[in-house]
């Protein structure tokens, strides 16, 4: 009968390791999503606005502000439930293609990334988007 014990015994531990590596799979699977959804939901803002920059407005023929452009982006966002943005434009950013520099708008978005099962520090998660500007 003693045999039967130590056994019950071992695989209450067995259990519990077992049990435990499971649930640390399991929320680092849930932190990683949400990760991931943040910066999802980054990228498609700053698409968004980078798409929004580049494209001129049809009655004048002019491309939007650069307050205009992160107004459409910090919407975006908070539609997406980002909390405490950063929102970075540069309406006129110049890269070379083939010998030629072309105009750019960049839309870089930045936002806090804190852990909620692991007792990791806040990290920030940022995404960037270039277009090129359809008036050139």
């Amino acid at each position: 009968m003693s045999k039967v014990r130590k056994e019950r015994g071992g695989s209450l531990v067995e259990s519990a390791l077992t049990l435990l590596a499971l649930f640390t799979l399991i929320f680092a699977i849930a932190e990683f999503s949400r990760a991931y959804h943040i910066y999802q939901v980054l990228v498609n803002a700053a698409r968004e606005g980078s798409r929004f920059a580049v494209a001129p407005n049809s009655a004048s023929s002019t491309l939007p502000s650069t307050a205009a452009i992160e107004q459409r982006v910090q919407l975006f966002l908070t539609s997406g439930g980002i909390k405490d943005p950063t929102v970075s434009v540069d309406p006129a950013k110049e890269i070379p293609v083939n010998g030629i520099n072309t105009v750019y708008t960049e839309i870089e978005v930045a936002a806090p990334f804190d852990p909620i099962f692991f007792p990791f520090s806040p990290v920030t998660i940022r995404a960037r988007a270039q277009m090129r500007n359809e008036t050139n």
